[in-house]
């Protein structure tokens, strides 16, 4: 771990995956139908990528998110409030989405409460495309982006009642002192561990808020 004070948030940029037409509705297609339910799962602390309105879905994934400019003002705003009397545990996901399989996302959703059926068809079309090679949760649609939120709930249910932010797949949890922060950075793996995630060591760190915040997220990031 890192205890070095720097950004709390930085770039990573991500090859954006192009899918076909046909497997771009399938996929949102299937998604709509869970999103509704995903978002409502989300607690405050979950800035980025939130669904807007769930009752009129597109079929190709365009209007979903909320703009994530006037997101991330919040979320920095909301950082910069946290961070200043904390000890700032950051810590990212390791190849978060593509190392999110089509059987783990079925489970996230049902246990967030959507119905098994549609889990199922989500997950099959998942299915069909890493048999055309994707791996993991395609980089781009918004339809991803709902999916790997619905598997970070359980991350962001253990930390419930702790003062923390979420953006994507970047955690942030404002700790009293080191102790706890060691302390939740364990509790953070064996999270993880439950949906077949690790943290990235290289991009985990303990310290105060210093540097400024970089500012150069996307959506893609």
């Amino acid at each position: 771990m890192d205890h070095r004070r720097g950004p709390l948030v930085s770039a990573r940029p991500r090859k954006l995956v192009q899918l076909a037409s046909r497997d771009n509705f399938a996929l949102h297609t299937a998604v709509a139908r869970v999103a509704p339910v995903v978002e409502a799962s989300m607690t405050a602390e979950v800035l980025a990528d939130r669904v807007l309105d769930q009752r009129h879905l597109s079929d190709d994934g365009s209007g979903w998110l909320a703009p994530w400019r006037p997101a991330r003002r919040v979320f920095d705003s909301r950082l910069r409030e946290l961070a200043g009397q904390s000890v700032v545990l950051r810590t990212d996901v390791k190849d978060c989405f593509g190392s999110i399989t089509p059987g783990v996302v079925e489970s996230a959703l049902v246990r967030v409460g959507c119905h098994p059926g549609e889990s199922t068809a989500v997950g099959s079309v998942l299915s069909r495309l890493s048999e055309q090679g994707v791996r993991g949760l395609p980089v781009g649609p918004p339809a991803s982006t709902v999916l790997a939120n619905a598997v970070l709930v359980g991350v962001d249910r253990s930390l419930r009642g702790r003062p923390h932010l979420r953006w994507v797949d970047d955690i942030l949890v404002f700790c009293s002192d080191m102790k706890e922060a060691v302390r939740t950075l364990s509790q953070l793996r064996r999270e993880l561990a439950t949906v077949g995630l690790q943290i990235a060591p290289e991009k985990t760190s303990v310290g105060a808020l210093a540097g400024g915040i970089s500012d150069s997220s996307s959506r893609s990031s």
